[in-house]
């Protein structure tokens, strides 16, 4: 009268989960250990033999679907990673691309200004002044969060190039 696969999924929903906290009394986390007598007197849902057979199926499938898009996505990184290494190399080029490929000193084509503090009334500019991408520092953690790449959030702050001309 019982599928083993429905029980297992039925065990990993939010329900089956609650159920076996109730039947494991005792301490925090995983020390809690299954009480064998109030793991027996659960009352579970439980449909006929067919229908159950036919939901672990489903949810089989649904897990086979996932491990193989997770395969496709972990290949596709694979790829990228190899394309990225060819293309930022320059060993692979486009058609209708031309020239060498020179090198520069970083410094010469970036401006890193630490040490210089811009208030938000700083990053308000027209379109027709010169500009630079910047962050502003108070949103690192309030809107960044953890995903600090985020440009959605770009404000434009002058190009400077003499420091002198910087805001206080």
């Amino acid at each position: 009268i019982l599928d083993l696969d429905f029980m297992t999924y039925f065990f990993k929903s939010k329900r089956g989960i609650h159920l076996l906290q109730l039947a494991s009394p005792g301490g925090a986390g995983r020390n809690k250990t299954l009480g064998q007598q109030e793991f027996l007197n659960l009352e579970i849902p439980l449909p006929p033999l067919s229908e159950q057979r036919k939901i672990a199926s489903i949810l089989q499938t649904c897990d086979n679907t996932i491990y193989l898009t997770e395969q496709l996505i972990e290949t596709k990184q694979k790829r990228k990673l190899a394309l990225m290494q060819r293309l930022l190399t320059g060993k692979v080029r486009f058609p209708n691309f031309e020239g060498e490929w020179t090198s520069v000193i970083f410094e010469d084509v970036f401006s890193f200004l630490r040490t210089i503090a811009f208030s938000r009334a700083d990053l308000t500019l027209k379109e027709t002044e010169p500009t630079v991408f910047n962050m502003h520092y108070g949103d690192i953690h309030a809107t960044y969060s953890t995903d600090i790449l985020d440009l959605s959030k770009e404000t434009k702050v002058p190009k400077i190039s003499d420091c002198s001309k910087l805001p206080k």
